[in-house]
C-alpha cells in the first residue's frame, strides 16, 4: 500500500496541532496547582499562628491573680517600673518558650487603656 501525495504528513500535522493547543493547557493547569497550594499552605501558616496567639491571650489571662493590681502587670517581669521589660506581660513561670513546639511561639503584652482598664495583645509568630 502506499500513499497518494495528499495524505503524505497529515499525521504529523494534525499531532503538531494538537500539541500545540494541549501544551498551554497544560502549561495553565500546573501553574494554577502550584498557586493553589501556595495560598493553602499561606492559609495554613496564617491559621495555625492566629490559634497559636489565642493560646498565648488565654495563657496570660488565666495567669493574673486574683488582686493583682495593674501596676503590676505593667511593671513587666521584673516588677520594676520605669525599666526596659515594661509592657511585656509577667508569666509567674518565666517567658514561655515555643509552642507547642519551635518555630511557633507567643508574646504578650500590656498595655494602660485608662485608669480602669488594660488591653492585652498577643501576637503569634511562625516559620514565616
Amino acid at each position: 500500500m502506499t500513499l497518494d501525495g495528499r495524505q503524505r504528513g497529515s499525521a504529523l500535522t494534525a499531532t503538531l496541532a494538537a500539541t500545540a493547543v494541549l501544551l498551554p493547557l497544560a502549561a495553565f493547569a500546573v501553574l494554577l496547582t502550584r498557586l493553589d497550594f501556595y495560598v493553602h499552605d499561606n492559609t495554613r501558616a496564617q491559621t495555625e499562628v492566629f490559634y497559636v496567639a489565642e493560646a498565648g491571650l488565654e495563657h496570660a489571662l488565666a495567669d493574673i491573680a486574683r488582686g493583682e493590681s495593674l501596676e503590676q502587670l505593667l511593671a513587666g517581669p521584673d516588677g520594676n517600673a520605669g525599666s526596659a521589660d515594661d509592657g511585656i506581660f509577667p508569666f509567674r513561670e518565666g517567658s514561655p518558650g515555643p509552642f507547642p513546639h519551635a518555630p511557633l511561639g507567643y508574646e504578650v503584652e500590656v498595655e494602660r487603656v485608662n485608669s480602669q482598664l488594660l488591653r492585652l495583645v498577643s501576637v503569634g509568630s511562625g516559620a514565616r
